[in-house]
C-alpha cells in the first residue's frame, strides 16, 4: 500500500476503494472507475495511465430502458 507520508487524515476511499473492486468481481459487475481509482490509491498506478486505460476501454451501451 502507498505510504501517504505526513498526512494525519485519510482521504475519503482509499481504505475503501480495495473493498469495492472486490465487492464487484464477486457480484461480476463492471465498476470501471472505481477499479481505476484502486488502482490509482492503492496500487501505485499514475493517474494519466489509469484516464488512459478509462478511455481506451469499448463503447458499449450501459442500460437498455426500451
Amino acid at each position: 500500500m502507498r505510504s501517504w507520508g505526513e498526512r494525519r487524515a485519510v482521504t475519503e476511499g482509499v481504505h475503501t476503494a480495495e473493498a469495492v473492486v472486490a465487492l464487484a468481481e464477486s457480484k461480476g459487475v463492471d465498476m470501471p472507475i472505481c477499479y481505476a481509482m484502486d488502482q490509482i490509491l492503492n496500487r501505485g498506478v499514475a493517474v494519466d495511465e489509469a484516464i488512459a486505460e478509462l478511455l481506451d476501454r469499448p463503447i458499449k451501451e450501459e442500460l437498455d430502458f426500451s
